[in-house]
Parts: C-alpha cells; structure tokens; sequence
C-alpha cells in the first residue's frame, strides 16, 4: 500500500501519533517541524526525512508544502540477492 498526502501551510497534527507503515517526508518548499520519538526535527525547503515503523511523531508546524509517502514494508521488493529496494519519483 502507498498513499501521498499534501500538507500544505499551518498543518499540524494536535496529538502524537504511532504508525504501523513508513512514511518519507519531504518539505517541497517553506519549513516544517516534527516531533519524532521526543526529537524535534526543523526540516527545511528541499530536505527530506523518514519515519519508521513503530516511532511517534507529530506534525508541530508546517509552513509551505509538505508531502508525505506513506508506504507499508510489501512496497519493498526483496530480490534473489537479499537486497531491499524502492523505486519512486517525485515530479
């Protein structure tokens, strides 16, 4: 399963929450901060970061747009070879 969400300015998410599934956030333009597992996190215009399976977060701020790739582990492909890929552009 893969779901893209847009956040777009003055998103915030009020509560904390934990999620079984990985998510990339990837701050397209503005500034956003994020609370990961206690950690405040400022990420900036063009910079992109990863929530893993079982950690809490929280959107605190978001300032300009904010994409979000929500994805399970069977998105990986697990070839012959033992080794974990994805394949995804961001247009």
């Amino acid at each position: 399963m893969v779901d893209i969400k847009l956040h777009t300015s003055a998103v915030k998410l009020s509560e904390p929450k934990r999620v079984l599934k990985y998510i990339l956030f990837w701050c397209k333009a503005g500034k956003a901060d994020i609370l990961i597992d206690e950690n405040l996190i400022h990420l900036k215009s063009n910079r992109a970061l990863t929530i893993t399976s079982g950690q809490f977060f929280q959107i605190k701020n978001s300032k300009g747009k904010l994409i979000a790739l929500e994805f399970t582990l069977d998105y990986f492909c697990k070839n012959e070879n033992e080794y974990y890929r994805f394949n995804f552009r961001i247009v």
